[in-house]
């Protein structure tokens, strides 16, 4: 999906992953955005793949801090999305499928997804996930 914006005559074409990547640089999402681009990014893939793992995408919005999103977990130095857990989220009746994407998450440690209906095979990208342990 392409997001078309028309200003003064022109139209632009914006990739979706360059508008999340342009919402996760908000300076909200993610504090001081130029000093962590790692950060910038694995806010921008969250974002992309969202609506393949939550029914009600407002959990994951970029007009609020990563840190506060809901199953998120960070680590410091360097600023990176090390959890993915959802441990309590049971809302969705639809089954869920792993994105392939999930894997450009690079410092991915834990993926915990028990109380997800999910279908599907699970991701042959999964295995570039050097740092996932559980």
């Amino acid at each position: 999906m392409l997001a078309i914006l028309l200003m003064a005559g022109v139209t632009l074409v914006v990739s979706p992953v360059g508008a999340f990547r342009e919402a996760c640089s908000n300076g909200i999402a993610v504090p001081d955005p130029e000093k962590n681009p790692e950060l910038v990014n694995d806010c921008s893939i969250l974002l992309e793949i969202r609506h393949a793992l939550l029914d009600y995408a407002g959990h994951w919005d970029s007009k609020k801090p990563i840190s506060q999103w809901r199953g998120i977990g960070i680590s410091c130095c360097p600023n990176r999305v090390t959890r993915i857990l959802f441990n309590d989220y049971s809302d969705s009746p639809r089954p869920k499928r792993i994105p392939n994407r999930i894997a450009a998450i690079e410092g991915l440690e834990i993926l915990w997804l028990p109380k997800l209906k999910l279908h599907g095979s699970i991701p042959s990208a999964i295995t570039e996930l050097t740092e996932l342990r559980i």
